[in-house]
């Protein structure tokens, strides 16, 4: 993937501080993975976490191949 967008940009700020894009997937998709993860009686939240980071690369691959 190419450099991290910031989900919430603001052209005042040059720093670069906030959450990516990335991070802003998981995040919105960590119930839905938590849930999936309790359903499949499987307690630890890292399989939730990676469940919710791989949901989000696939999201910025589809949107970077312009699909």
């Amino acid at each position: 993937m190419n450099a991290p967008i910031k989900a919430f940009p603001n052209p005042h700020i040059r720093d670069g501080e906030g959450m990516t894009l990335r991070q802003y997937y998981a995040t919105a998709l960590m119930p839905s993975c938590i849930e999936m993860m309790n359903e499949a009686e499987s307690y630890d939240l890292r399989d939730a976490v990676h469940m919710a980071f791989a949901y989000a690369d696939c999201m910025i691959k589809y949107e970077e191949e312009g699909k």
